[in-house]
């Protein structure tokens, strides 16, 4: 992209690196809003869109954006980075995934120009930020679970995996694990791919804290991606020599209680293979959760305390496509 952009109200200009507040809306203390961060080079070329913070109980991407941003230097870039590091503010103010509204931003689709607090984040960030990017990066880390790393494409509905391009770009990122399924219809990135822009979203569990590991695993992340665009010079690094691509999500517990893993990360499992147990408070066992199918443990409930219909362990299901 060449020339400035406009952001809401804020201009960015080439050369420039700007650190900002946008206004979301007006509560009774002052305005809601969230951090914006933009650096523009003084040569046109991509613009590359990125957020962390869905979640407000997201820390490591948030970290690792700011500490990329940091780095940058508009005097050698080519094109814009557009970055937010916590988008969800009123669930961080609360340290929860969760505002006040009680809604999960990554479940709000497109949101609502005049809808719940939550659905005007999303609808402000589409219309004011990912209106401009030519591509985007969402960075999750769950909080309730221990998650091993991967690389999610948008598939029907949004940029398909045969986009001419999308796969280097999410190969380009570093993770050997690329997941061609959806939590939902309705997360964030399938709006985001609607509107044309290639998409990838990056996981990695930091179960409720900051964790350096996973700070540098998204900073390596980031900047493989924007040397990938010309954006900055970079050689990638630690790029896998094979990829596997994966499908499938959590099962459901039926039961509540004490949840107990039984696996770790990456284990293959067989069908019917006991994955975890349930208990209630009396040490009675009332569940033992089974793989559903030949697989790969993605990752799975590391907060004991689990009620019916709670996320438990995931089980992805391995198509070898003969990567390299």
């Amino acid at each position: 992209m060449e020339g400035p952009i406009t952001v809401d109200k804020v201009v960015l200009k080439p050369g420039e690196k700007i650190r900002t507040w946008l206004d979301i809306a007006e509560d009774f203390s002052g305005p809601i809003r969230i951090p914006f961060l933009g650096a523009s080079g003084t040569k046109p070329g991509k613009c590359f869109y990125v957020v962390s913070g869905l979640n407000g109980d997201n820390y490591a991407g948030m970290d690792a954006i700011l500490r990329v941003f940091r780095a940058l230097d508009p005097g050698t870039m080519r094109g814009q980075v557009l970055a937010i590091p916590m988008l969800n503010t009123p669930a961080f103010d609360r340290i929860s995934k969760a505002g006040a509204d009680g809604l999960m931003l990554n479940r709000t689709s497109g949101g609502r120009r005049s809808g719940y607090l939550t659905e005007r984040i999303a609808h402000f960030v589409l219309e004011k930020i990912v209106s401009h990017a030519d591509y985007a990066l969402e960075i999750i880390t769950g909080a309730a679970h221990a998650m091993t790393a991967f690389v999610s494409l948008v598939g029907e509905g949004g940029a398909p995996e045969h986009t001419e391009g999308y796969l280097d770009y999410a190969r380009a990122f570093g993770c050997d694990l690329l997941w061609t399924g959806s939590a939902s219809p309705t997360v964030l990135r399938n709006a985001v791919a609607k509107m044309g822009v290639p998409v990838i979203m990056t996981e990695l569990a930091s179960e409720g804290y900051r964790d350096e590991t996973s700070v540098e695993y998204e900073v390596r992340g980031i900047r493989n991606l924007l040397g990938f665009l010309g954006i900055i010079e970079h050689e990638p690094a630690d790029l896998p020599s094979r990829y596997r691509f994966f499908d499938g999500f959590f099962l459901h517990a039926d039961n509540g209680g004490i949840f107990r893993s039984e696996v770790r990360l990456r284990q293959k499992v067989a069908k019917g293979e006991p994955l975890a147990r349930i208990s209630d408070l009396l040490d009675n066992e009332v569940e033992v959760v089974r793989a559903p199918h030949d697989g790969i443990v993605i990752g799975y409930r590391s907060i004991p305390r689990i009620y019916p219909g709670d996320w438990s362990v995931w089980v992805g299901n391995l198509r070898d496509r003969g990567e390299p």
